[in-house]
């Protein structure tokens, strides 16, 4: 999807597109989006992943905890109860629970 952008600034403007039209589609499948979201434009990294899913494990609610990311994987939960889905799964499909 982002391989043929060739500027980072360019494939960072696009992921931000792209995450308003995922914030978009979630309210129109009846969630509430207010309590932020975290951005990253690449969790490949082992660390980073991990420090996307501490800034939600952090947060001490009984709302679900997803991260959306730009590669394709198979959707999950994580051991933490995170579910973990691509982009492209998050916006092509209508149900994710």
């Amino acid at each position: 999807m982002f391989s043929n952008i060739s500027s980072k600034t360019a494939k960072i403007l696009l992921f931000e597109k792209l995450l308003k039209n995922a914030c978009n589609e979630l309210c129109l499948r009846g969630y509430d989006v207010d309590t932020g979201i975290i951005e990253s434009f690449d969790i490949s990294a082992k660390t980073k992943k991990q420090q996307e899913e501490n800034s939600l494990l952090r947060i001490k609610d009984s709302f679900r905890k997803i991260i959306i990311q730009k590669s394709g994987i198979i959707p999950h939960y994580d051991e933490n109860g995170i579910y973990i889905v691509s982009l492209k799964d998050f916006l092509l499909t209508n149900t994710l629970f």
